[in-house]
């Protein structure tokens, strides 16, 4: 009967998952990392039309290319901060999401002015930003995120010895 199982049983010295896993705080800055280069790849594409068509150019195209653009700053920074397992990362990234949350319902908001007839999609990507912003919310603030923040690296181990494993 061992034998039938042995396609799924892995022992220890054959599980290689264990050896390095990737914390939280890891996956949760690399999700920011990602918001970082998408707000950065926004911010960069309406300053480019502004200066592609010069002469067309409104105020608000550059406003909101600056703010894009620092949204993406300010989170790159979050997120490796959270990489440097610093204290206020955490923090940081709950008040930036709960400030998104209120950007995107504003943002919602003037949508639905604008068109009326689509208030079921509108709606839906209204509750879709409210629950990314209660999932980010909730997830920095588990037992098991804060226990992995604060773990640290394993004492004794250059992170070189880790890699030649």
């Amino acid at each position: 009967m061992e034998g039938s199982c042995s396609f799924f049983y892995l022992s220890d010295s054959q599980n290689t998952m264990n050896k390095n896993p990737i914390g939280l705080h890891i996956l949760f800055a690399f999700l920011g990392l990602g918001i970082s280069l998408l707000l950065l790849g926004v911010g960069a594409q309406f300053i480019i039309e502004i200066q592609r068509y010069d002469t067309y150019n409104d105020d608000g195209d550059l406003l909101a290319g600056t703010a894009f653009c620092i949204g993406g700053i300010v989170c790159l920074i979050f997120s490796i901060a959270l990489i440097l397992r610093l204290d206020w990362a955490r923090i940081a990234f709950q008040v930036l999401l709960i400030l998104g949350g209120i950007v995107w319902l504003t943002f919602m908001v003037f949508l639905a002015a604008d068109s009326p007839r689509a208030w079921a999609v509108i709606t839906g990507m209204a509750a879709a930003g409210v629950m990314v912003v209660i999932f980010g919310v909730l997830f920095l603030e588990s037992a098991y995120f804060q226990q992995d923040l604060r773990k640290g690296h394993p004492p004794g181990k250059d992170h070189w010895d880790i890699l030649d494993q």
